[in-house]
């Protein structure tokens, strides 16, 4: 992981709409996967994470080994799929009604599970975050399910590619006050990043 170098290109945003997850996975590839293998540091001495859905939280899942026993929360099919034979990994997969474009549930039962449990970490994809604004997605079913896991977690961290930044999706799913780390890729131009910490929130450069 870096704290440090940055490039100064303009952000542009790919991700505009409700784009099914077999076509997002395509896009950015490489900044996903470091920004995964960041994430892992902060995971390594967890007893419990949740890991949303979405294309660069699924990049998590795919490098996440633990040495010890991990239990996982998901509402995404994708992750509960590749964890369910990991050695060290329970999962706990959120039951509801799946949506095709992410193959992630939503609605009243997963909702219900949340109630019940607590967890330490929640890594969570987002669509957009603007500094002035909130952290948005481009689906309101999902919406109130990503702030359910954020009320039940102690630790929020999202995991965004540089194009996702200053722009504002349809459904705001928390403040930036509420967030504890951003991972991003190398792209972010250094006076965002600077912005971001002046709001408390951690950066970690991947």
């Amino acid at each position: 992981m870096r704290s440090a170098r940055y490039s100064g290109a303009s952000i542009s945003n790919p991700y505009a709409g409700d784009k099914p997850i077999n076509e997002k996975e395509f896009i950015n590839i490489d900044e996903k996967k470091k920004i995964a293998k960041a994430a892992i540091d902060l995971a390594k001495n967890a007893d419990s994470i949740m890991i949303g859905s979405g294309t660069t939280a699924f990049a998590l899942a795919t490098v996440l080994h633990p040495s010890k026993k991990l239990t996982v929360i998901t509402p995404a099919l994708k992750v509960g799929l590749e964890l369910s034979s990991r050695n060290n990994i329970e999962v706990l997969q959120l039951g509801g009604v799946i949506r095709p474009n992410s193959s992630s549930v939503a609605g009243g039962y997963a909702l219900q599970v949340l109630e019940t449990i607590s967890c330490e970490l929640l890594f969570l994809g987002v669509d957009d975050i603007e500094l002035d604004y909130s952290a948005t997605i481009s689906n309101l079913t999902e919406a109130t399910l990503n702030m359910k896991m954020i009320e039940t977690a102690q630790t929020l961290i999202l995991l965004a590619d540089s194009s996702k930044f200053n722009r504002r999706g349809v459904a705001k799913i928390c403040s930036v006050e509420q967030i504890d780390y951003i991972i991003i890729d190398d792209k972010i131009p250094a006076h965002l990043v600077n912005q971001f910490e002046d709001k408390g929130v951690k950066i970690i450069i991947s």
